[in-house]
């Protein structure tokens, strides 16, 4: 089974200082608030979409404590394989998954890179950023992608499965900004 988290930071030009870039920073994963999945399961993707902001940075603080969170949390059964042996999953385009029995395999879209694959009981990490314009005002707008994969059993599914402080593989090729 593969276990996602998606946490996605979205900030202005306004928070590039070091302050809320180490908020950021610290922000690599949170528990997951579900129920246990089961042996149907195939992927469970959690999802947490922050907004930094002058106003709002001590909120940032708060999501990162866990007392609050903007997302969901979804469970997909074998059918998100079925057509092919990959899929995109619904939180993110850029990374493609393939299945491979017991082993997933992550390829970076855009250059159709391989990214890392992961075996059984093995964690994986992607992080990458991108800015935009906002259409009314004319500002920046940068986020911060950080998605979290565990190759686990079903079984082994608790609440703090992501709380372990280095993955076993990370895909950083792509820039980073801090």
């Amino acid at each position: 089974m593969l276990f996602v988290q998606s946490i996605t930071i979205t900030y202005g030009k306004d928070l590039l200082f070091p302050q809320y870039a180490n908020e950021r920073r610290n922000m690599r994963f949170f528990p997951v608030k579900c129920d246990m999945p089961d042996e149907n399961t195939e992927v469970l993707v959690d999802t947490y979409d922050i907004a930094q902001c002058p106003k709002t940075a001590e909120k940032v603080r708060v999501y990162a404590k866990g007392y609050g969170r903007s997302g969901y949390t979804k469970l997909y059964g074998s059918e998100i394989f079925e057509k092919q042996n990959w899929c995109n999953l619904p939180v993110d385009k850029v990374v493609k998954v393939v299945k491979h029995e017991d082993e997933y395999e992550f390829i970076y879209r855009s250059y159709n890179k391989k990214a890392f694959t992961l075996k059984k009981g093995e964690y994986g990490r992607v992080m990458y950023n991108y800015r935009r314009t906002d259409r009314e005002s004319r500002s920046w707008i940068y986020t911060l992608c950080i998605i979290n994969y565990i190759n686990e059993d079903s079984e082994r599914f608790r609440e703090k499965i992501f709380c372990r402080k280095v993955p076993d593989r990370e895909f950083t090729d792509m820039k980073i900004l801090q």
